[in-house]
């Protein structure tokens, strides 16, 4: 094993590490870990098996291995933005709704601090 396998086996090690430490951290959620947990083993997978590149990228019709590592890298990238394009949308909404929620909670909250009831004159009892 040469020191590059060694260099590329240590730092998909790491980035696995340090993704599970993000995780609990509570700095990444669970749902989005996962794609950089299937990453890192991918990852060490082809850093522990060298030939394994060659191999798949012949049998698609690539020439070159990393190549094929090059474009699964981008079309996951893409997927990864579009996942995340997804979800900025979704909690652009939740916030614009609980915005316009919270400024109609606070015109109610001033119309009540500003309401002053009428005093009553008091009820004379012995009549």
């Amino acid at each position: 094993m040469s020191i590059l396998h060694v260099l590329g086996t240590g730092a998909s090690i790491g980035l696995l590490f340090v993704v599970l430490e993000l995780v609990r951290r509570k700095h990444l959620r669970e749902k989005y870990a996962l794609v950089w947990i299937f990453v890192s083993v991918g990852l060490i997978g082809l850093s522990l098996v060298p030939g394994l590149l060659d191999i798949a990228a012949k049998n698609i019709g690539i020439i070159y291995g990393p190549s094929l590592l090059f474009m699964v890298g981008i079309f996951a990238l893409l997927i990864l933005t579009i996942m995340l394009s997804v979800i900025v949308s979704h909690q652009t909404s939740r916030i614009i709704g609980l915005v316009q929620q919270l400024g109609l909670l606070e015109n109610r909250v001033r119309k009540l601090e500003s309401y002053k009831p009428a005093e009553k004159k008091p009820v004379d009892s012995k009549k």
